[in-house]
């Protein structure tokens, strides 16, 4: 059995009261072990850039983990497409964009 290789990627502020679940997901998650055959790597950050690309590099699966208002309790997962936005502020980028800098940079 080949070993599958995971990036789970959340973000998120804990100092601001209201966003802090992606940091939180991951203190929880890097303290248990990896199921059999997978390897997982934990990224956190306070917010996605599109330099977060360089992290699916290699991968075979991503998770990316940030809260949400619209979201079902107690969690929700969906496919994640490639997108690219047009913003006006570079504050951070959806996991779309993200995957979209992945293609664009790695084919």
């Amino acid at each position: 059995m080949s070993m599958r290789r995971l990036v789970v990627l959340a973000w998120g502020n804990e100092s601001r009261g209201d966003d802090g679940l992606g940091p939180a997901f991951l203190a929880r998650a890097e303290a248990l072990a990896d199921p059999p055959g997978v390897a997982t790597t934990f990224v956190a950050d306070f917010q996605l850039q599109p330099e977060h690309a360089l992290d699916l590099d290699g991968r075979d699966l991503a998770l990316f983990v940030d809260a949400s208002l619209t979201a079902a309790a107690p969690f929700t997962f969906r496919r994640i497409e490639a997108a690219r936005t047009a913003t006006f502020s570079t504050h951070g980028v959806a996991p779309g964009v993200v995957l979209a800098a992945f293609a664009s940079t790695f084919g």
